[in-house]
């Protein structure tokens, strides 16, 4: 049987989480029943002694709240007043209305999920604000960029509480692919109300962010958790490369080139270089604008490309 009433675990060991009323907000995770029968809901509902149970059925547009009791085994609970008829060991269902937060919460879910062709998943793009700085910096423009997130847990943290905290809205998100507006603004609405919300399902969220100077990175949703988490891979600069998270990534599974042909960011290669460097990989041949990185054997080794004249 799942939990059901979770502590929001939102504060990070540094203690960069979020507000003191989040720490001790009380999450619920909700079960999810698209188009089930009553029977099938009941079946998700536990056992009265351990609390109430909320279901969700998005194709129904239903938000159910309930427990059952079995005759013979445990006190009656509110609201259920009368005996309970029938044999013993038989199960009667107890049934409440849900809140009006966690309604609320449930139609945010609902709105992206019938808009988004009943797909239980978002994938979202949002611009992060340039005053957002990272919390160790590489000494570039001072601005937090993809490089930052990758090289230190305590850059991922700064956007983690970012995306707690920031203020969601049709101007600074985007969703990914490009759809309706009325499909971007239930998508703004969902990613607000996890930051406030009291309840969650099991929905696939995924937020790309877009920095200032063009680079990127991907955060996934928990709903279990409540957090946020860095999505591997996902990292890439100004200038469309890949930024390696891992020594493995470096040269990937059948190499990888990194071109810094383009002149802005001009950090951009600096930054790579210096990862590189962290990696314990120098580069062989003359320097140029172009990198060619392959993994043989397992151990990465990259080489400058020459670049005809």
């Amino acid at each position: 049987m799942k939990r059901l009433y979770r502590s929001t675990a939102l504060a990070a060991a540094a203690g960069l989480f979020f507000s003191a009323s989040l720490h001790a907000q009380l999450m619920q995770y909700a079960a999810t029943c698209n188009g089930c029968t009553a029977s099938q809901v009941e079946a998700l509902l536990p056992d009265c002694a351990l609390g109430y149970q909320y279901v969700g059925d998005f194709d129904a547009d239903r938000l159910y709240l309930g427990c059952y009791q079995v005759k013979g085994t445990q006190p009656l609970v509110k609201p259920l007043v009368k005996p309970l008829l029938g044999l013993p060991g038989e199960r009667h269902y107890v049934w409440r209305q849900p809140g009006a937060s966690e309604q609320n919460t449930f139609e945010a879910y609902r709105n992206v999920y019938a808009l988004n062709g009943h797909v239980m998943a978002a994938n979202a793009q949002v611009s992060v604000n340039a005053d957002l700085g990272p919390a160790l910096s590489l000494g570039d423009d001072g601005y937090m960029n993809a490089y930052d997130v990758v090289s230190a847990t305590q850059n991922k943290d700064a956007v983690k509480n970012w995306l707690f905290t920031t203020v969601y809205t049709t101007t600074n998100t985007m969703y990914s692919p490009f759809v309706s507006p009325a499909l971007a603004s239930a998508l703004v609405a969902l990613l607000n109300d996890i930051k406030t919300g009291i309840m969650s399902f099991d929905f696939n969220i995924n937020v790309t962010l877009v920095f200032h100077d063009g680079s990127q990175a991907a955060f996934h949703y928990d709903p279990h958790n409540l957090t946020w988490s860095y999505v591997p891979g996902s990292a890439r600069d100004g200038h469309g490369n890949l930024i390696p998270d891992s020594y493995a990534a470096i040269g990937g599974s059948g190499g990888q080139v990194y071109d810094f042909t383009n002149p802005h960011p001009g950090y951009d290669v600096y930054n790579f270089d210096a990862l590189l460097q962290a990696y314990g990989i120098q580069p062989t041949g003359s320097t140029t604008t172009v990198l060619e990185c392959v993994t043989v054997g397992g151990t990465p080794s990259c080489h400058y490309v020459t670049l005809p004249d």
